[in-house]
């Protein structure tokens, strides 16, 4: 890894965290979800944000340097933009399991408090 990709790593892990603290003090500060469980959602949406801007900001721009008769160079963009997608949809699954097991956490304590009330 050159400087240049160190610099970047560095680059993104602290937008990560900057965006990760905003939603997740948010998140916490409504009072809906734990301060842990909102960090967790927090950092997923965080990485979904991150890689998003990072592929429409540095790897797309790159298909106007490819010439027609350069496709290793086209193979290569398209590799990279469906490995960048594939790393997308596993932060939304891992996101979506996250939050849907919060939500059901929730309905069952909303269950038990119910039939704590009928006694």
């Amino acid at each position: 890894m050159d400087s240049y990709e160190k610099e970047e790593l560095i680059r993104e892990l602290r937008e990560e965290g900057a965006i990760m603290d905003v939603l997740s003090s948010r998140m916490a500060s409504v009072g809906f979800y734990s301060a842990e469980d909102a960090e967790n959602l927090a950092y997923r949406m965080a990485e979904i944000l991150v890689t998003s801007k990072n592929l429409y900001t540095q790897i797309m721009p790159r298909i106007i340097d490819i010439l027609p008769d350069q496709k290793d160079e086209m193979l290569e963009f398209l590799t990279e933009v469906r490995m960048n997608f594939q790393y997308i949809r596993d932060c939304i699954e891992e996101f979506e399991d996250d939050f849907f097991s919060l939500m059901k956490d929730e309905q069952d304590e909303q269950i038990l408090d119910e039939d704590d009330e009928e006694f």
